[in-house]
C-alpha cells in the first residue's frame, strides 16, 4: 500500500498481473493457479516463481523502494482494487442494501477501503478494529457467550478498548522497583503533554485499556507534531527502524475532519480504516503526516470515544492552530505493541525516544 502510493504506473506490469487471473461474471473470479499457491497450505509463499519470472524476479534483492517494486506496488494494488471492487459492486447488485461491513485480512487494505463508498452503490460502509483472522478471537468468544451460554447482546462504547489497564500506583511501583526516575504531571495534565509535543516533538504514551488489533489508536501510540516534514524520517530511522517510505497516520478532532481532509461534514474513521486526501491548502502545514500522493490514513476522535486525546487535541490546538496529532503504534519494528508498562519501558531504553508518559507518569533520557 506505501510504495503503491507513488503513482509509478507501468501499464506492462500491469497487463501481466491482469493475464492472472479473469473476472468471469456472476461474482465469480478465476486465478491460473500456475501463478498462485495460496490453496496449497504447507508451501510458504502465496506466489510461484513462474510470477515472480514473469515480473522480472531479479528485481527481488534490490532496494523495495527501486522503480520496479513501485511499479509492481501499483499494479498489485490496481488489480486488487479491480477485483475487490467487482465483488463489492456484484453484491450489491443481488442484494441492493445500502450497508456493507467488510472484514477479513484484505480489508486492512486502507487505500482501498477509501474508495468503496466512491465507487460502489453503498452508503455506508463498517470495516471493524480487527478484521484480520486476530478478530476471529473476538467472534469467538460473542458466539460463545450470546449463542451457547444464552447471555443478553449489550451494546458497548470504546468497543476497540478491551485490553488491560494499570493504575497509577501499579505503574508508580513498577517504576521505583526499577529504579526508574519520573515526574509525576498532576496538574493541567492535557496541556502539559501539549506542551511536550510542542516543545519535545516526538512521546510515547501509555494510558488506560490496550486496544486490540493491528494499530494503535491512542492508548498505545508515539503521537509527535504533524508540523515537520524531519519528524516522520526521525521516527521511522530511530525509533521504529523501518523502511523510510512508510508513512504514519494522523489523528483529528472528529468535528474538524472535514476541514483539513477532502471528506464530508460527519466522516468518521475511528480505527484508521480509510485512506482519504489531505486538501492542498494544508498539505503543507502536516508534511510529517502526508503520504506521497498526498493522501494519509486519518483517524478522528471524538470526546466520548477517546476523552483523554480529545482534550490533548483541543490543547495543541491552542499552541499550534491544528487540532492534529501524528499517531503510530508504541513498538518496535517486528515486535508487538506495548501492553504492560513493562513493555513501555523496554521499548523507550531500546529505541531513539526520548520521553514517554506511562499513565501521567513522565520518564525522558
Amino acid at each position: 500500500m506505501a510504495i503503491s502510493a507513488y503513482d509509478a504506473k507501468d501499464k506492462k506490469i500491469i497487463n501481466k498481473i491482469k493475464n492472472t487471473y479473469k473476472l468471469i461474471g456472476d461474482g465469480k473470479v478465476e486465478f491460473d493457479q500456475s501463478f498462485y499457491k495460496s490453496t496449497i497450505v504447507e508451501r510458504p509463499n502465496l506466489f510461484t516463481h513462474k510470477l515472480m519470472k514473469i515480473l522480472g524476479g531479479k528485481n527481488f534483492e534490490k532496494k523495495k523502494n527501486s522503480d520496479w517494486h513501485k511499479a509492481v506496488a501499483y499494479g498489485m494494488q490496481y488489480c486488487a482494487e479491480e477485483i475487490a471492487l467487482y465483488l463489492i459492486n456484484y453484491l450489491y447488485k443481488k442484494t441492493k442494501l445500502k450497508n456493507l461491513v467488510a472484514s477479513g485480512g484484505f480489508f486492512m487494505n486502507s487505500v482501498l477501503n477509501g474508495k468503496i463508498l466512491d465507487k460502489t452503490n453503498f452508503k455506508n460502509i463498517f470495516i471493524p478494529y480487527a478484521p484480520t483472522d486476530a478478530g476471529n478471537s473476538i467472534g469467538a468468544s460473542l458466539y460463545i457467550a450470546h449463542c451457547i451460554h444464552n447471555k443478553k447482546r449489550k451494546m458497548i462504547k470504546n468497543e476497540s478498548f478491551i485490553g488491560p489497564s494499570f493504575s497509577e500506583n501499579e505503574v508508580a511501583k513498577i517504576l521505583s522497583s526499577k529504579k526508574i526516575k519520573f515526574k509525576k504531571i498532576k496538574k493541567d495534565f492535557s496541556r502539559n503533554i501539549a506542551e511536550l509535543l510542542d516543545k519535545n516533538k516526538i512521546l510515547g504514551f501509555f494510558s488506560g485499556k490496550m486496544e486490540f488489533g493491528d494499530r494503535a489508536l491512542g492508548n498505545r501510540s508515539i503521537l509527535a507534531d504533524p508540523r515537520k516534514a524531519k519528524i516522520k524520517d526521525e521516527i521511522n530511522s530511530a525509533i521504529k527502524y523501518r523502511e523510510s517510505f512508510r508513512p504514519f497516520a494522523p489523528i483529528v478532532i472528529e468535528e474538524y475532519a472535514s476541514k483539513f481532509f477532502e471528506v464530508e461534514n460527519g466522516f468518521t474513521n475511528q480505527y484508521m480504516e480509510k485512506v482519504v486526501k489531505v486538501r492542498d491548502r494544508f498539505k503543507y502545514k502536516i508534511p510529517a503526516v502526508v503520504h506521497y500522493d498526498g493522501s494519509c490514513r486519518v483517524q478522528t476522535i471524538n470526546k466520548i470515544r477517546e476523552p483523554i486525546l480529545y482534550k490533548i487535541l483541543l490543547e495543541f490546538e491552542k499552541i499550534s492552530g491544528l487540532p492534529i496529532l501524528l499517531n503510530t503504534s508504541f513498538n518496535l519494528n517486528g515486535e508487538p505493541i506495548v501492553l504492560s508498562p513493562e513493555d513501555a519501558i523496554s521499548t523507550f531504553y531500546k529505541s531513539g525516544l526520548k520521553q514517554i508518559v506511562i499513565e501521567g507518569h513522565l520518564i525522558q533520557k
